[in-house]
């Protein structure tokens, strides 16, 4: 025992501490035992004495001393200490390893007269079950299912259209004209050497890729032109020149004679994109051949054609087309269909043409291996009768609605049924209300028994969704209103519910039609709503108001309101408002944060890493929590549905979290070193090396889409509004941007091997982008428009070396000064909008989804930024 007085006998506020002290005239055995549990970490030490118990931890903890149980103890060297103690007062302690202040007087104790104890001796793991761990090692390869798998034509048309030989797929699009028949000595001599250099070029690999080529930008890559140039200088052009114009000849002179099956086996295709030829052509180098059969090209227009000039392209069309009215009226339908998709490339008039057989399904397949547009291609399934593949392309491609209207009227039971699909596509994505709206027109039990079950789980839900629902259930089912008066008079009362009464004004607003209870809802809301009109956090718009008081039934409401009184909910735009907006960091939490996510009832799903995934409202505080290791949240556009992945060597482990109903699946592990923050609920993009593919993620992953054997590996994928962007690390690297939800190729673009030198490079903005004096210098990849946007001072060479940039909704730069990273935000004018310092030891992370942004740390800290309002919110994750 140690006398002297300690001045602060008591450890208070958050500290970080170093262990735990369980004194025996506070708790009883089996208490202690429950806390040593509780607060155990890996490779602690416990020691029993006969005063109590002590727990030392391996790593320190962040807590509040006064809510944790027991005494929380701080370390000195190697003591123990449950009081804070200063320099003068921890040189009186005799030797010791714990020191026990009651009263501020000091207890000492040695771990030495201490028993070690092991928690082992109180678990009791008899009943519990063990399972086997996954073996990494024998993972499958998901595989692509039927519809995006390759078909070769012949399974669609059938064998009266066999492959045709190598060299029609060579066909470029143009040829020289006037060919000369004269050869000089010099060209046979050269004749060896050029034919072996053409042949090192038009490889089978090549011509493949110049087959992607964006049909924005079509241009000769520098070999191209040096082989022209060679090609034309060695004669070797001429020469082929020659033998073109005589293979010509000798086709049209086939049709003219009636010899049809060897003219057809001769046609050369034409092509349908004379307006992008270049002004000086290229020469197609390779010998025209007819075909060994007769085949349709899966290939889309234009790839594999060639342009013969003006006049003999229109002589040929006119060949063409009599040729085909000639089969046609004779009944060779193949051979008909064969010059029209072939040869006239005229791929809409094939597919009509075949529907007026009603051959479907061969429409259908053609229809897609072509690329035509996804509501033609789906319309043709329905009409095959194949709805399998029906559904699989509609759900890619979100086009119910565009189909349905097509078939409603012609074809109703169809559409009917593709509506059921339709509700289900929406169920699996979350999405309860669009899902019901869709299914309800079918007027029959089965359907509204279904609707039913989803507005309960969607009431159930909470948050916005549930204020929704009720809505949606007082105008569909008016015999439920009185359920819900209860919560509609709350949220009628409440001074504070701006936000929820807004929510239920715009789903009263976006009714077809009004009913008696809904314009007694609109009656109760009106009054409220105009008051919050007047108020700080203002949400609806002058428009919504008016349109609420033209519908209520309040006749002297109505007279009495001045509609052009009302002011205009407050905006505070970013973009147009040169305003400036400092942040501070808050203080460290208690739980890592790996990633997080900002939902539409102003709750937060955090990833916690091992510990799981947790749901919090704006506080903080802890709505719920799962114990699935999540490290990353791939977020559905409608946030009601994400992807939780946990690394797993080179693989993640994926479960499906549905927000609604808070359910966890876990859908299994996928290699997936590449992918999109962002999905639509079902379908995800990800890349494997050179491979993107979309992948169903509720049906094992199955691969609905897909483009492989690019030219190098794909090491970005961005996905943003109705676009998703592809960065691939070729030779030069290439950006690939996609529309959505058709995910057709609008660009192919080369980056600049000039500007690569000291500079960076921006997918989203394809810009790029360096630190020259004070200023940040963004120049766009494919024009002459450049950024300036100012930084604080004139950076160092280290500074510079650690400065990054990224675009979204605003464009955020960051680098290191010192021990601070510095991250700022500018607008579109280029003004610094918002700053924030985080301690670079913290190695502190960002993200940008929806116009929100996230600055978060493994500490438990966090910084979110609405870029819509201007508003910042600050957390530190404590779990009390």
């Amino acid at each position: 025992m140690h006398n002297d007085y300690i001045r602060h006998p008591m450890l208070l506020g958050y500290r970080q501490i170093e262990g735990l002290w369980l004194p025996n005239d506070w708790f009883n055995e089996t208490q202690r035992v429950t806390y040593l549990i509780k607060h155990w970490q890996a490779n602690c030490r416990i020691y029993r004495f006969e005063q109590g118990d002590v727990l030392c931890f391996t790593e320190n903890k962040t807590l509040d001393c006064s809510s944790v149980e027991g005494w929380p103890l701080i370390r000195y060297g190697r003591l123990y200490s449950t009081a804070p103690l200063d320099n003068d007062e921890i040189k009186k302690i005799p030797y010791a390893d714990l020191a026990l202040v009651r009263s501020g007087v000091v207890t000492t104790l040695l771990f030495s007269q201490a028993k070690p104890l092991s928690l082992a001796d109180y678990l009791d793991i008899k009943e519990i079950a063990f399972e086997e761990t996954d073996n990494y090692a024998s993972l499958y390869e998901i595989k692509p299912q039927a519809l995006s798998e390759e078909k070769n034509i012949r399974t669609i048309i059938g064998n009266k259209i066999p492959p045709a030989a190598d060299q029609q797929k060579q066909f470029i699009k143009t040829v020289f004209e006037n060919a000369s028949s004269s050869q000089t000595p010099h060209v046979k001599a050269s004749l060896s050497l050029t034919q072996k250099i053409i042949n090192k070029f038009l490889t089978p690999q090549n011509r493949e890729d110049m087959r992607y080529s964006s049909k924005t930008t079509p241009q000769l890559s520098p070999w191209q032109h040096w082989l022209n140039k060679l090609s034309i200088k060695s004669g070797l052009a001429t020469m082929m020149s020659k033998q073109q114009a005589d293979y010509i000849n000798k086709m049209m002179k086939m049709f003219e004679d009636g010899n049809v099956d060897q003219a057809l086996r001769h046609g050369i295709p034409l092509s349908q994109y004379q307006e992008n030829q270049e002004a000086t052509p290229s020469p197609y180098l390779g010998r025209l051949k007819g075909r060994n059969k007769l085949e349709i090209s899966a290939d889309q227009q234009g790839h594999k054609s060639l342009y013969l000039g003006d006049e003999l392209q229109n002589y040929l069309k006119q060949l063409y087309r009599q040729q085909f009215i000639k089969l046609d009226k004779a009944g060779c339908n193949e051979e008909a269909l064969f010059v029209l998709a072939e040869l006239l490339q005229e791929k809409d008039e094939a597919l009509s043409y075949l529907e007026s057989f009603q051959r479907y399904q061969h429409a259908a397949e053609l229809a897609r291996l072509w690329g035509m547009r996804p509501d033609r291609i789906i319309r043709l399934y329905c009409l095959a009768g194949d709805i399998h593949s029906a559904v699989i392309y509609t759900r890619l491609h979100n086009a119910f609605s565009y189909v349905i209207l097509q078939l409603q009227e012609k074809h109703p039971s169809i559409a009917d049924k593709m509506r059921e699909e339709w509700a289900e596509y929406l169920v699996d994505c979350e999405d309860y209300l669009q899902a019901i709206d869709v299914i309800w027109p079918l007027n029959n039990e089965i359907s509204r028994n279904k609707a039913k079950h989803w507005l309960a789980l969607a009431y159930q839900a909470g948050g916005e969704l549930s204020l929704r629902s009720l809505v949606k259930s007082v105008f569909l089912l008016p015999d439920t209103f009185h359920l819900y008066q209860a919560n509609i008079k709350k949220v009628c009362n409440d001074p504070l519910a701006t936000i929820q009464r807004a929510i239920l004004a715009r789903e009263v607003l976006a009714l077809p039609n009004q009913t008696k209870l809904t314009e007694q809802l609109i009656n109760q809301l009106i009054r409220p709503i105009i008051v919050d009109q007047y108020g700080a956090n203002s949400v609806l718009e002058r428009k919504e108001i008016s349109q609420l008081i033209h519908r209520s039934t309040n006749k002297l409401l109505k007279t009495d309101m001045p509609h052009s009184d009302i002011p205009e909910a407050k905006h505070y735009s970013l973009d147009a408002q040169n305003h400036f907006i400092s942040a501070t960091i808050p203080e460290p939490g208690l739980y890592a944060i790996y990633d997080v996510v900002a939902l539409n009832d102003h709750q937060y799903l955090i990833a916690l890493g091992g510990s799981g995934v947790l749901l919090t409202d704006k506080a903080g505080k802890k709505l719920w929590h799962n114990l699935t290791p999540t490290y990353h949240i791939v977020i559905a556009e409608n946030h009601q549905s994400a992807l939780l992945l946990a690394p797993r060597g080179d693989y993640f482990q994926i479960s499906s979290l549905a927000i609604t109903t808070r359910s966890i699946q876990e859908i299994g592990t996928l290699k997936c070193p590449v992918f999109t923050r962002i999905f639509d609920g079902i379908f995800w993009t990800i890349a494997v090396n050179n491979k993107v593919q979309v992948v169903d993620t509720k049906n094992d992953f199955k691969i609905v889409w897909n483009v492989d054997a690019l030219s190098g590996n794909v090491t970005e994928i961005f996905r943003h509004n109705d676009a998703e962007h592809w960065l691939i690390n070729s030779e030069p690297k290439e950006r690939w941007s996609y529309v959505l939800p058709e995910r057709r190729l609008t660009q192919r673009e080369s980056l600049p091997h000039h500007l690569n030198e000291g500079l960076k490079y921006d997918l989203m903005s394809h810009s790029y982008y360096g630190v020259k004096h004070d200023k940040c210098v963004l120049t766009s990849a494919n024009s002459h428009y450049t950024q300036r946007l100012q930084l604080p001072n004139t950076q160092s060479v280290e500074e510079q070396l650690s400065f990054y940039l990224i675009k979204r909704t605003a464009t955020l730069v960051y680098w290191q000064e010192k021990q601070l990273t510095i991250f700022r935000l500018y607008n579109n004018q280029n003004h610094c909008t918002f700053e924030l310092k985080w301690p670079t030891d913290l190695t502190p992370q960002y993200r940008s989804e929806f116009n929100q942004w996230y600055f978060f740390d493994k500490t438990g800290r966090l910084v979110h930024f609405n870029w819509n309002n201007g508003r910042i919110n600050t957390l530190s994750l404590l779990l009390k």
